[in-house]
């Protein structure tokens, strides 16, 4: 469905049906996408592999293999999480209930990028979907054909007519649908097209989550498993092609094991298997970057030739520095830069020059200093001796901070993200009148103030030290 306006139409009357079907009947159509996807997953991965150049490890293990996990996830978990809840207490001379419900925001327009079409276009619109919400969603235009075989793969799985509607189009088309004011927008993308999305939403006061990318870095420390480190960095950096928004950008190294690093990841590279870049915008502006870096002194450990479209080698650089490209922008492309330091002072220092990143990752033999340092940084997740550690899972959250975005999906946390609360209170007494009604009476004021010094005055007098 290509008209703005009539997939807005459609999803909103479809709505209300869909809302008020239980979570369970939800689940149904949810279960028989996965299970045709299962069956097909041989063909999603021949697929992905011509599309866009990737690997079939690549498209197999990072696109098509998480869907099945998350719904596996929201069938375990989404009755529960998406409840009632019953609360119970005696308030101002009477009993009351409160009801907690979670409730679905209506219809949510979600925006997927180009590098796993799949996994970031069906993740959060079947959790929008559990959650009672109906879904347009508009897939990259930069993956050929994937529209229509959502949209088979959606008829296939029999949900109702409208609820899951597939729109095609360029982002001045997902602009469109933003202005048609849907009830909640999820965007994954880069920082210029979320960025425009965000000021759109703003002027109708839409609700938005925001995926935008980063600029992840991997921390070497003194202490830790070299050789692990060099293999966690390579894969992290050259995974997809380096087209992965929490792939490492850089591996900040301590001094006293870079040269040791160095010659690991030397030796190691040649078992990356990597594909192309998957259009020639995005390999072009990687080669450029590339480039720039050599041009301003960088020096080249492995790579850095250019070859004809859409291959790329796998590039690892070294004297890489505030005045190149590289350094400011991220290279969205198979490029690792390793940049030695000496005090953790110097990478904060360092890493706070840069985009915000979406995660960190140390090596470390330190656990638990890794674990505390961390919690003192403005990130979304951080691993610890492994790289991207919330990609493939699908029972954590994840998302950035700052420039890197904002708002949760996946996880039980994903769930909350696309449904609100509901609150309910209902009082059980037969009085006339409730204490805090007209008339204002004297005595029941004499009464609360007694009240509030005997409940919450006697806890302040006997924390207050002795003079």
């Amino acid at each position: 469905m290509d008209n703005v306006h009539e997939a807005m139409t459609h999803a909103r009357d479809a709505a209300p049906a869909w809302r008020a079907l239980s979570v369970a009947a939800r689940l149904g159509p949810i279960g028989r996408l996965a299970a045709r996807l299962a069956a097909h997953t041989d063909e999603w991965t021949a697929y992905l592999t011509s599309a866009l150049h990737k690997t079939e490890s690549d498209a197999l293990r990072a696109d098509v293999v998480p869907v099945l996990d998350a719904v596996g996830f929201l069938q375990r978990h989404a009755k529960r999480t998406l409840a009632l809840r019953n609360r119970r207490s005696w308030h101002l001379g009477a009993w009351e209930r409160a009801i907690i419900q979670r409730i679905p925001y209506g219809v949510a327009a979600i925006a997927a990028p180009y590098n796993f079409p799949v996994q970031l276009s069906l993740i959060p619109a079947l959790t929008a979907l559990v959650c009672g919400n109906t879904v347009v969603l508009k897939p990259s235009e930069y993956v050929h054909g994937i529209g229509d075989r959502l949209r088979a793969l959606i008829a296939d799985a029999a949900f109702p007519p409208h609820t899951f509607v597939v729109c095609d189009g360029d982002g001045s088309t997902f602009l469109d649908i933003v202005r048609h004011r849907p009830d909640i927008v999820f965007v994954t993308g880069g920082m210029r097209s979320g960025t425009a999305i965000y000021e759109a939403c703003a002027k109708q006061l839409i609700p938005c989550v925001m995926e935008l990318s980063g600029h992840d870095a991997l921390i070497v420390c003194a202490d830790a498993h070299v050789a692990r480190a060099a293999h966690a960095a390579i894969w992290g950096a050259m995974m997809n092609c380096g087209q992965v928004c929490m792939g490492i950008e850089t591996a900040y190294v301590h001094r006293s094991v870079l040269d040791t690093f160095v010659d690991h990841v030397r030796q190691a590279l040649p078992s990356a298997t990597i594909g192309g870049m998957a259009h020639k915008d995005a390999w072009t502006r990687t080669n450029a970057l590339v480039a720039d870096a050599l041009q301003r002194g960088a020096t080249v450990i492995a790579g850095g030739v250019a070859m004809p479209y859409p291959h790329i080698q796998p590039t690892v650089l070294t004297d890489v520095h505030e005045h190149m490209q590289l350094w400011r922008e991220a290279s969205f492309g198979p490029v690792l830069c390793i940049v030695p330091f000496t005090h953790l002072d110097e990478v904060i220092d360092m890493m706070r020059s840069r985009p915000h990143p979406l995660g960190v990752n140390i090596c470390t033999a330190d656990t638990t200093w890794a674990r505390k340092w961390c919690m003192q940084l403005p990130i979304g997740q951080c691993a610890i001796n492994h790289v991207c550690g919330a990609l493939l899972r699908m029972d954590v959250p994840f998302g950035g901070i700052g420039h890197s975005g904002f708002g949760r999906y996946r996880g039980i946390e994903g769930m909350h993200t696309f449904s609100t609360t509901q609150t309910t209170t209902i009082r059980y007494t037969r009085r006339l009148r409730d204490v805090p009604w007209f008339p204002y009476d004297r005595t029941a004021d004499t009464w609360i103030r007694r009240l509030v010094r005997w409940r919450w005055g006697r806890k302040h007098r006997s924390s207050t030290p002795r003079s």
